[in-house]
C-alpha cells in the first residue's frame, strides 16, 4: 500500500510529504512513521506522531539516526543494530522490541516495525516502517512473569508471597496498597500494609459475610476507577473512607467465596480499568488462591502428620511394654513349671510301687500338660520377639534357608516319607535365622497335620514381581474350610484337636510377624480336599514395601 505522511525532513529543513511503499502489514498499525532515506547518512524523517509517543511536540527533537541511538536503554543498542543490520544485509523485514528514553527521563517499552527498500540500481539505500507504544504489554507480561516467580518460589514464607504478591499488583495497577482478607478455617486473616483502621474493619466485615453465608455486595471483578460514582451505580451500599478508586476481586476455591484481594488508591484514576489490567488481577486472585489453599492443606497435613507420629509413638512403647511383659512372664512361668516337673518326677520315683494305674495315669496328664504349657510359654516368648531380628538384615540365598530347613526336619521327613521339591530359588532380603523360622515352621504344618495314610508331599516355588519375590509352599494335606483362612494366622488359633496334632497354635502368627517385618504379606489359598497353598512376598532389596496382586 501506499502511505503518504508529512514528516519532518531533519533539522533546518522545511517539512515536505514523502511517499514510501510500505508492507501490507503496516496498515494494522496506526502509530509513528519513520523514514530513513539513505542508510549510509543520519538524517531520518519522523512523524509528529512517532514525536508524540516519546513525549516531543514537532519541533522540539532532530530526527536523527544518532538521536535514536541516543535515546536507547543502553542494553538494548546492540540488538537494535544487529537487527537493522540483517534487516539491510538479508531483505528480511525489521521486527524488534526496544526501550526508548522519553522526555520524562523514563524508559517506555516500542516495537518497530519496518523493511529495507533498493535505488534504481538494486541496491538496498532506505529504510521505512512504524512504531508503537508497547509498554503496557511488557509490563503486563512483566507483572505476570514476577507473580509466577513469587508462587513457585520455594524458600519464601506466605507473609513473603502474599507481600510480593500486593508489590507487583499495587505497582502494575498505579495504585496505593492492596489487601488480602481470606478465612482461614476458624480465624479472619487481613494481610496488608499500611492501611486505615476503618478500611480494614471494612474488608473484614466483607469476608465475614462471605463466609458466614450472607448476602454480599461483592460479585466477581469489581473495578472502580472513581469509588463513589462505581458504588452508586452499581446500587451498593457499601462505604469505603478514605478510598478514591480500587479493584476489588473475590477468591475462589470452586465456586466458594472465602476471601477478596482489594488494590486501592486514595485518589480517583482518570482512566477506567482496561481489560488487560483486569485480567491480570484475576490471574492474581488464582494464584491466591492456590497459595492459600496450599498453605491451609499443608498445615493441615503437617498436623495430621504429627498426630500420627504421636500414636506411632504411643504404640512403640506400649508395643515395648508387651514386649517386656511377656518376656518377664515366659521367664517367671517356667521357673514353677520346672518344679512342677520336678516334683510329680520325685512322686513318680520315690512312690512308683505304691501307685495303682490310675495314679500312675494322672501322673502321666500332669507331665503333658506341664510340658504343653512350657512349649506355649516358649512360643510366646518367640512372638514377642520376633521382629526383632537379632542379625543385621541381608541378602539371603532362600536355597541355603531351605537346606537347613530340611536338616532340621530330617527325622519328621524320615518318620512320615515326606516329599519336600522345589524349583530354583532366589536371594531375598531379610536375615537367615528369621528365614529358617518361616519355612521351617510352614513345611512342619505341611507334613504334621497330613493324613496318616498318605505320604505328605510339599512342594516350593518362587515367583518373579517388580519389587519382590512371590513364594508358595503347597502341600497335599486335607485342606482348610474358606471361613477359617482368615484366622488361622492369629495366635493361639488351631485348626485340629491337640489330641491328635499336638501344637501351640502360635506357629503361623509367628510366620505373620516375620513377613510383616520384612515388608512383606503372607496368605493362604486352600480347598479342602485338595492340599493347601501359603503364599508369601519377600523384597529384593532392602526396606521395599511389597504388595501382592
Amino acid at each position: 500500500m501506499e502511505v503518504k505522511n508529512e514528516i519532518d525532513y531533519g533539522s533546518g529543513r522545511e517539512k515536505m510529504p514523502v511517499q514510501a511503499q510500505l508492507p501490507e502489514s503496516f496498515a494494522e498499525v496506526d502509530n509513528g512513521l519513520w523514514y530513513w532515506p539513505d542508510v549510509g547518512k543520519d538524517e531520518q524523517f519522523w512523524s509528529p506522531r512517532f514525536k508524540a509517543l516519546i513525549g516531543y511536540r514537532p519541533d522540539e527533537i532532530e530526527a536523527s539516526y544518532s538521536t535514536f541511538r541516543m535515546l536507547l536503554h543502553p542494553d538494548d543498542i546492540g540488538d537494535v543494530a544487529s537487527s537493522v543490520s540483517d534487516s539491510l544485509n538479508y531483505s528480511t523485514t525489521l521486527n524488534i522490541d526496544f526501550r526508548l528514553r522519553i522526555k520524562s527521563g523514563q524508559y517506555r517499552w516500542f516495537h518497530l516495525l519496518g523493511s529495507s527498500g533498493k535505488d534504481r540500481y538494486g541496491r538496498l539505500r532506505h529504510m521505512t516502517g512504524c512504531i508503537s507504544d508497547i509498554n503496557g504489554r511488557k509490563q503486563h507480561e512483566a507483572a505476570l512473569n514476577n507473580t509466577q516467580l513469587v508462587i513457585s518460589a520455594p524458600d519464601l514464607s506466605l507473609h513473603e508471597k502474599l507481600s510480593q504478591l500486593l508489590k507487583i499488583t499495587t505497582e502494575y495497577l498505579g495504585l496505593d496498597r492492596g489487601v488480602i482478607a481470606w478465612h482461614g478455617g476458624r480465624n479472619y486473616s487481613v494481610f496488608t500494609g499500611c492501611i486505615s483502621k476503618a478500611l480494614r474493619a471494612e474488608m473484614q466485615a466483607m469476608v465475614e459475610k462471605i463466609y458466614s453465608g450472607q448476602e454480599c455486595d461483592l460479585q466477581g471483578l469489581m473495578a472502580f476507577n472513581d469509588v463513589k460514582t462505581g458504588l452508586s451505580e452499581h446500587h451498593l451500599s457499601r462505604s469505603m473512607p478514605g478510598v478514591g478508586s480500587c479493584i476489588i476481586a473475590p477468591l475462589l476455591v470452586g465456586s466458594e467465596q472465602f476471601g477478596l484481594l482489594m488494590v486501592v488508591s486514595e485518589s480517583t484514576r482518570e482512566k477506567p480499568f482496561c481489560e488487560e489490567e483486569k485480567k491480570f488481577v484475576q490471574t492474581v486472585v488464582r494464584c491466591l488462591a492456590y497459595e492459600l489453599e496450599r498453605v491451609h492443606y499443608t498445615s493441615m497435613l503437617e498436623t495430621r502428620r504429627k498426630e500420627l507420629e504421636l500414636q506411632i509413638e504411643r504404640l512403640t512403647n506400649s508395643n515395648k511394654k508387651l514386649e517386656h511383659f511377656a518376656s518377664a512372664a515366659s521367664h517367671d512361668l517356667q521357673e514353677p513349671l520346672r518344679v512342677v516337673t520336678g516334683f510329680i518326677n520325685l512322686l513318680h520315683e520315690e512312690y512308683n510301687a505304691d501307685l495303682d494305674a490310675r495314679a500312675q495315669e494322672y501322673i502321666g496328664y500332669s507331665l503333658e500338660s506341664v510340658r504343653r504349657t512350657q512349649a506355649l510359654v516358649e512360643d510366646m516368648f518367640r512372638y514377642a520377639h520376633s521382629d526383632q531380628d537379632p542379625e543385621p538384615l541381608r541378602l539371603v540365598n532362600m536355597q541355603d534357608v531351605l537346606n537347613d530347613v530340611k536338616a532340621s526336619l530330617s527325622e519328621l521327613v524320615d518318620v512320615k516319607h515326606a516329599k519336600i521339591t522345589n524349583d530354583e530359588l532366589p536371594a531375598v532380603y531379610g536375615n537367615h535365622t528369621g528365614l529358617v523360622s518361616l519355612l521351617q515352621n510352614l513345611i512342619d504344618n505341611a507334613i504334621k497335620y497330613n493324613e496318616a495314610s498318605t505320604v505328605p508331599v510339599i512342594h516350593i516355588s518362587a515367583t518373579e514381581q517388580a519389587d519382590a519375590w512371590l513364594f508358595c509352599v503347597q502341600d497335599n494335606g486335607p485342606g482348610i474350610e474358606g471361613p477359617q483362612l482368615q484366622t488361622i494366622f492369629q495366635p493361639f488359633k488351631r485348626l485340629r484337636c491337640y489330641s491328635d496334632y499336638p501344637g501351640s497354635g502360635m506357629g503361623l502368627a509367628i510366620c505373620k510377624r516375620l513377613v510383616e517385618t520384612w515388608y512383606g504379606e503372607i496368605w493362604a489359598e486352600s480347598s479342602p480336599g485338595f492340599g493347601s497353598r501359603f503364599y508369601f512376598t519377600l523384597p529384593k532389596s532392602e526396606a521395599t514395601p511389597v504388595v501382592s496382586c
